[in-house]
């Protein structure tokens, strides 16, 4: 769920309310500026038709893959495993060492443009063929061990791997080594692999892509101003200009770079707001699209409607049920759960914690809930430790549910719950208190944590 309204900052300073619905402003906060868009899904991820291109071997058969969009992605061909980020320390480290020019301008020419020139993937191919070489003989000579191969040998092999990269990532190359052109295709006829080859990279599932962030939309609008772009002429003049610069790649949507033209040119045609309220400007954009980052485990509402519930000792679940047909249709239940039986069992569970126990035990039971997992739960704040101290110094207020809400989905992220804590969120002990006094809980739990830290 989002919110219906939303602030903005007009060019002189004042505050204006935008409504995301009816697509009006006002000067004035309309008073039902809390109100909750229940109809309106706020959406995380889009899926993208884009294929894997380039391919760059990493360490422990990891992979750098370079989509025909631009984004990249870690698949590890022993696991058939796709992510977003890569695991892998050695890997990591390899990338930081390659010259980053380079690495933008292969992006550039996986979504087509040639910049950096057709020979940079050849390039990369030496560079790491080079540095696992040096890797190599540093370890063994760090090591006081004695290798079995020379130097000369310890080459030929890293120029072997080499060579077997290319092969293993030709295609239909047309020409250009390790750019595979057969994914463009939406018929599955049409991708020939010669046999031999290995097929597992190739056959890669589809991955959703985040959404541009306010940092590709900044480094277009810096763009813009270094190249003294015309305000008062038209994109598809102006694009022109920068179109072969590494920056304007970041920005994937053609529609969202003239989006990000228009604003700019508003902003130098009207004197533009200073550079402290611009930076202000990509925080507040920054910080929505984190919210919108956020989302409700699959029990998070039917266990706020059996806590608003009246609730006696026979009570059972098609009481919870008829009483609140209304809530049931608001929260959409049934596109979390959709199986009756499913919603039954789970609210049955609930029921057994509420007619045995005060909201005090209860409380202590979501504590020791907690404790039991404190181990994991230590190891995932201090992966983010300062954004959980910035959101654990914002005091929110209990009557604003929006605001609950969003906090408890914060610090819900924070410890872990959508990782290597997934397990809670089918566990009926984590929602046998409402989405207000969890947030409570949860947050006078985390400040005394880090508190002792």
């Amino acid at each position: 769920m989002a919110p219906v309204w939303r602030v903005y900052a007009a060019p002189d300073g004042r505050k204006y309310y935008y409504n995301a619905v009816t697509k009006h402003s006002t000067w004035y906060k309309p008073e039902s500026f809390n109100e909750i868009d229940e109809n309106r899904e706020v959406k995380r991820f889009k899926k993208i038709e884009s294929k894997p291109h380039v391919a760059l071997e990493l360490y422990h058969s990891w992979y750098l893959i370079i989509c025909d969009t631009g984004k990249k992605f870690y698949y590890n061909a022993e696991s058939n495993e796709s992510i977003w980020n890569l695991p892998d320390e050695a890997s990591r480290k390899l990338i930081d060492t390659l010259e980053r020019n380079k690495l933008v301008a292969l992006v550039g020419l996986a979504r087509g443009y040639s910049f950096g020139g057709l020979h940079v993937y050849d390039e990369l191919v030496a560079d790491l063929a080079s540095l696992k070489q040096e890797s190599e003989a540093k370890r063994l000579a760090e090591g006081g061990a004695t290798s079995e191969k020379n130097e000369k040998e310890i080459k030929e092999e890293s120029k072997d791997q080499g060579q077997d990269q290319d092969q293993a990532f030709e295609g239909d190359t047309d020409g250009k080594k390790g750019l595979v052109t057969g994914y463009s295709s939406s018929s599955d006829d049409e991708v020939e692999v010669e046999d031999g080859k290995p097929q597992s990279i190739l056959a890669i599932e589809s991955i959703e892509d985040p959404i541009n962030t306010p940092e590709d939309k900044k480094a277009l609008w810096n763009l813009f101003t270094r190249y003294e772009l015309n305000p008062y002429s038209a994109w598809p003049f102006e694009m022109k200009r920068i179109r072969d610069h590494p920056d304007f790649c970041r920005v994937l949507d053609d529609s969202v770079k003239e989006d990000v033209f228009e604003e700019w040119c508003a902003h130098t045609i009207s004197g533009g707001l200073n550079e402290t309220r611009l930076e202000e400007h990509f925080d507040e954009e920054e910080e929505k699209e984190e919210e919108e980052d956020l989302e409700p485990t699959r029990f998070h509402y039917l266990a706020q409607i059996v806590s608003k519930s009246t609730i006696t000792s026979t009570t059972i679940f098609m009481d919870i049920r008829n009483e609140n047909k209304s809530l049931f249709k608001k929260y959409n239940i049934k596109d979390f759960i959709s199986s009756k039986k499913d919603q039954e069992s789970f609210v049955s569970k609930l029921l057994y914690y509420y007619k045995r126990m005060t909201l005090e035990e209860r409380k202590e039971a979501f504590i020791q809930l907690l404790e039991q997992n404190r181990k994991t739960i230590e190891e995932n704040l201090f992966d983010d430790i300062g954004n959980v101290r910035n959101c654990l110094c914002q005091e929110v207020d209990t009557n604003d549910s929006y605001a609950v809400e969003t906090k408890l989905f914060k610090m819900e992220k924070f410890i872990g719950l959508w990782r290597n804590l997934s397990n809670l969120m089918e566990e009926p002990k984590y929602y046998i208190l409402g989405i207000r006094e969890k947030m409570l809980e949860l947050d006078n739990y985390l400040k005394m944590y880090v508190e002792l830290q």
